[in-house]
Protein backbone atom coordinates (compact mmCIF):
# COMPACT_ATOMS: atom_id res chain seq x y z
CA UNK A 1 0.00 0.00 0.00
CA UNK A 2 1.05 3.55 -0.36
CA UNK A 3 0.22 6.63 1.54
CA UNK A 4 1.52 9.88 1.85
CA UNK A 5 0.25 12.77 3.25
CA UNK A 6 1.46 16.88 1.32
CA UNK A 7 0.95 19.40 3.99
CA UNK A 8 0.13 22.93 2.61
CA UNK A 9 -1.99 24.51 0.21
CA UNK A 10 -3.22 22.03 -2.42
CA UNK A 11 -3.22 22.10 -5.98
CA UNK A 12 -5.71 21.10 -8.70
CA UNK A 13 -4.66 20.41 -12.32
CA UNK A 14 -5.48 23.71 -14.35
CA UNK A 15 -6.73 23.37 -18.22
CA UNK A 16 -3.51 23.86 -20.32
CA UNK A 17 -2.08 27.15 -21.54
CA UNK A 18 -2.18 27.73 -25.68
CA UNK A 19 1.04 29.05 -27.03
CA UNK A 20 0.72 30.06 -30.73
CA UNK A 21 3.43 30.38 -32.67
CA UNK A 22 4.23 33.59 -34.64
CA UNK A 23 3.85 33.37 -38.37
CA UNK A 24 2.55 29.65 -38.04
CA UNK A 25 -0.56 27.62 -38.46
CA UNK A 26 -0.55 25.45 -35.28
CA UNK A 27 -0.64 26.31 -31.44
CA UNK A 28 1.09 24.69 -28.99
CA UNK A 29 -0.79 23.06 -25.55
CA UNK A 30 1.24 23.01 -22.42
CA UNK A 31 1.17 22.69 -18.81
CA UNK A 32 0.86 25.47 -16.29
CA UNK A 33 3.71 26.05 -14.12
CA UNK A 34 1.31 25.75 -10.65
CA UNK A 35 0.51 22.39 -11.80
CA UNK A 36 3.41 21.16 -12.80
CA UNK A 37 5.53 22.05 -10.14
CA UNK A 38 2.52 20.17 -7.68
CA UNK A 39 2.44 17.33 -9.59
CA UNK A 40 6.43 17.12 -9.57
CA UNK A 41 6.22 17.10 -5.33
CA UNK A 42 3.81 14.29 -5.17
CA UNK A 43 6.31 12.46 -7.66
CA UNK A 44 9.32 13.03 -5.51
CA UNK A 45 7.62 11.89 -2.71
CA UNK A 46 5.98 9.00 -3.84
CA UNK A 47 9.75 7.69 -5.49
CA UNK A 48 11.35 8.64 -2.18
CA UNK A 49 8.26 6.42 0.06
CA UNK A 50 7.42 4.10 -2.14
CA UNK A 51 10.20 1.58 -2.33
CA UNK A 52 8.69 -0.93 -4.42
CA UNK A 53 7.48 -1.90 -8.10
CA UNK A 54 4.79 -0.34 -9.85
CA UNK A 55 1.58 -2.28 -9.20
CA UNK A 56 1.07 -3.88 -12.07
CA UNK A 57 -2.96 -4.88 -11.27
CA UNK A 58 -5.94 -3.05 -10.70
CA UNK A 59 -5.82 -0.71 -7.61
CA UNK A 60 -8.05 1.52 -5.56
CA UNK A 61 -6.99 5.74 -5.36
CA UNK A 62 -8.53 7.15 -2.07
CA UNK A 63 -7.54 10.92 -2.16
CA UNK A 64 -8.69 13.15 0.85
CA UNK A 65 -8.49 17.19 -0.39
CA UNK A 66 -7.92 19.50 2.84
CA UNK A 67 -8.86 22.78 2.01
CA UNK A 68 -7.72 25.66 4.76
CA UNK A 69 -10.59 27.19 7.14
CA UNK A 70 -11.29 30.94 6.30
CA UNK A 71 -10.17 33.09 8.37
CA UNK A 72 -13.07 35.48 8.54
CA UNK A 73 -15.54 32.59 9.72
CA UNK A 74 -17.47 32.60 13.25
CA UNK A 75 -16.42 29.88 15.72
CA UNK A 76 -19.38 28.35 15.29
CA UNK A 77 -18.89 27.94 11.07
CA UNK A 78 -15.45 26.60 12.18
CA UNK A 79 -16.57 24.04 14.45
CA UNK A 80 -19.05 23.19 11.95
CA UNK A 81 -16.07 22.81 9.35
CA UNK A 82 -13.85 20.55 11.40
CA UNK A 83 -16.81 18.59 12.28
CA UNK A 84 -17.73 18.22 7.93
CA UNK A 85 -20.95 20.00 8.58
CA UNK A 86 -20.05 22.36 6.13
CA UNK A 87 -18.37 21.58 3.11
CA UNK A 88 -16.24 23.48 0.36
CA UNK A 89 -17.61 23.71 -2.90
CA UNK A 90 -15.66 26.13 -4.20
CA UNK A 91 -13.50 26.04 -6.75
CA UNK A 92 -11.13 23.93 -7.98
CA UNK A 93 -13.54 21.18 -8.59
CA UNK A 94 -12.59 17.83 -7.20
CA UNK A 95 -11.95 16.08 -10.04
CA UNK A 96 -9.14 18.18 -11.45
CA UNK A 97 -7.41 17.20 -7.42
CA UNK A 98 -8.13 13.72 -8.91
CA UNK A 99 -5.95 13.84 -12.26
CA UNK A 100 -3.53 16.19 -10.88
CA UNK A 101 -2.88 13.28 -8.09
CA UNK A 102 -3.09 10.11 -11.09
CA UNK A 103 -1.03 11.64 -13.12
CA UNK A 104 1.70 12.28 -10.65
CA UNK A 105 1.37 8.57 -9.67
CA UNK A 106 2.17 7.41 -13.37
CA UNK A 107 5.26 5.07 -13.95
CA UNK A 108 6.26 5.25 -9.78
CA UNK A 109 2.92 3.62 -8.01
CA UNK A 110 1.33 2.01 -10.78
CA UNK A 111 1.95 1.92 -14.56
CA UNK A 112 -0.55 3.89 -15.86
CA UNK A 113 -3.80 5.57 -14.91
CA UNK A 114 -6.25 2.85 -16.69
CA UNK A 115 -5.65 0.55 -13.01
CA UNK A 116 -7.37 2.97 -11.44
CA UNK A 117 -11.00 0.69 -11.05
CA UNK A 118 -11.54 2.23 -8.34
CA UNK A 119 -11.70 5.90 -6.35
CA UNK A 120 -12.95 7.79 -3.63
CA UNK A 121 -12.26 10.99 -3.23
CA UNK A 122 -13.44 14.03 -0.58
CA UNK A 123 -13.10 17.97 0.06
CA UNK A 124 -13.52 19.10 3.76
CA UNK A 125 -12.54 21.60 5.65
CA UNK A 126 -9.22 21.21 8.12
CA UNK A 127 -6.94 22.39 10.37
CA UNK A 128 -4.32 21.12 8.56
CA UNK A 129 -4.47 21.64 5.00
CA UNK A 130 -2.96 19.57 2.55
CA UNK A 131 -3.64 16.29 0.26
CA UNK A 132 -3.37 12.80 1.57
CA UNK A 133 -3.37 9.83 -1.48
CA UNK A 134 -3.38 6.43 -0.37
CA UNK A 135 -3.16 3.59 -3.23
CA UNK A 136 -3.47 -0.05 -2.60
CA UNK A 137 -3.80 -3.30 -5.17
CA UNK A 138 -7.34 -4.45 -5.16
CA UNK A 139 -7.73 -7.18 -2.33
CA UNK A 140 -4.96 -6.22 -0.18
CA UNK A 141 -6.81 -5.10 2.76
CA UNK A 142 -9.27 -8.26 2.49
CA UNK A 143 -5.76 -10.43 2.06
CA UNK A 144 -5.12 -8.88 5.45
CA UNK A 145 -8.45 -9.08 6.96
CA UNK A 146 -8.61 -12.89 6.31
CA UNK A 147 -5.31 -14.10 7.88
Amino acid sequence: MFSVFIPGVPVAQERPGVALKKGRRFSHLYEKEASRAYKGIISLIAKTTFDKRPYSGPVVLIIEVRRAIPKGWTRKKREDALLQRVRPTTKPDLTNYEVLAENALIGIVYHDDAQVVEKFTRKIYAAEPGIRIIVRAVGENEATQKG
